[in-house]
């Protein structure tokens, strides 16, 4: 009974990884885009 929720939240936390990552490789512009003002700010 016990190795069920494990292998669940396996599964779980393997297709949110999966998720997070084809959303980084889908909208690289919202990595980028807060960069910009960040070097613009630390640029005298």
């Amino acid at each position: 009974m016990g190795k069920a929720p494990d292998g669940a939240f396996f599964i779980v936390t393997a297709i949110t990884s999966l998720t997070s990552l084809t959303m980084i490789d889908a909208f690289p512009p919202l990595i980028v885009i807060p960069r910009l003002p960040y070097r613009r700010v630390s640029t005298p």
